[in-house]
């Protein structure tokens, strides 16, 4: 998957575009940006729809380009390359949550992850994924 990054892009066509790819994954950007498995206060998370050139100093066209074989960290670092700060977040039943502490697994795996928990929610398996990651609702 390839996304333009311009100026004239609205945050939302590059989201949807993420998504059409991931479908249990959904990315968001923040006006700070974050560390490796660091959280991110949802105050900063910017409107959707804004232009990236309204969101970010750095004003280059380039190309973010993922197979999904990438690691969360790795892909969230390509937009931060570009001035975007981006957290992917995973679909945990009804739930989004940061995948912060679990920045480290591949975008194929955090998405097969999303669609083992939102197909049949057992909660067995929620509630050990639970233990291992802060929980937050988008």
């Amino acid at each position: 998957m390839k996304i333009s990054i311009n100026d004239a892009l609205k945050l939302r066509e590059v989201m949807n575009k993420f998504q059409e790819k991931f479908p249990y994954l959904k990315i968001e950007f923040f006006a700070m940006p974050h560390k490796i498995a660091d959280l991110t206060n949802k105050k900063f998370i910017i409107d959707h729809d804004k232009t990236i050139g309204e969101c970010r100093d750095i004003h280059n066209d380039a190309i973010v380009e993922t197979s999904g074989h990438e690691k969360v960290w790795e892909l969230e670092q390509q937009f931060q390359k570009f001035g975007l700060s981006a957290q992917v977040f995973r679909l945990m039943g009804e739930n989004w949550i940061e995948t912060t502490k679990t920045d480290w697994w591949t975008l194929d795996e955090q998405n097969e992850k999303g669609k083992e928990f939102s197909s049949h929610q057992n909660p067995a398996l929620f509630q050990h994924e639970m233990d291992d990651q802060e929980y937050h609702n988008v």
